[in-house]
């Protein structure tokens, strides 16, 4: 709960130390109940937070939103708060953003209104380009998996143009 209320001020010294924390604790499910059972609040200001233009606070914020997607609440939270097409955008971006959005990508895409909204946000031509670029014995897990969910999609996709 301390963690919460120290993301909900102004962005400074208090939030970077609280994104730290989050972050290393996120991967216990313990802290992700507890998250959960405050609901959208601590989710939609870890989500605002993808707007500040540093690469450390946009990378902290996805590998939380990764490790507490594994809960389906926080999942449900996740996915209403519009993050896909942030995340399309730096699949190609930094590094260090894009391991991790990757991954993020791949859970969420477990829901079908997910994948429409990824493939709204240009989801399709990062999965070319990746398919092009990846050695054909060190394909990604995360962007297999993600292959896999998004596969009806995009047959469907495929068969509209023809």
């Amino acid at each position: 709960p301390i963690i919460g209320h120290c993301l909900q001020m102004k962005l400074g010294k208090s939030v970077m130390i609280s994104l730290r924390l989050l972050k290393l604790s996120s991967i216990f499910e313990e802290t992700v109940v507890e998250i959960a059972t405050q609901g959208q609040k601590v989710i939609s200001k870890l989500a605002d937070l993808l707007n500040v233009t540093c690469v450390n606070i946009q990378s902290d914020v996805i590998s939380i939103l990764f490790n507490m997607s594994f809960l389906d609440q926080c999942l449900d939270i996740i996915s209403k708060e519009e993050v896909h097409k942030f995340l399309v955008d730096n699949l190609r971006g930094e590094e260090e953003l894009n391991l991790h959005a990757v991954s993020l990508v791949y859970h969420l895409s477990s829901k079908h209104e997910n994948r429409q909204k990824f493939f709204a946000a240009g989801l399709s031509e990062y999965l070319i380009e990746a398919m092009k670029t990846e050695k054909k014995n060190e394909i990604n897990k995360a962007l297999a998996g993600l292959l896999v969910n998004v596969s009806s999609c995009l047959k469907q996709i495929w068969f509209n143009q023809l």
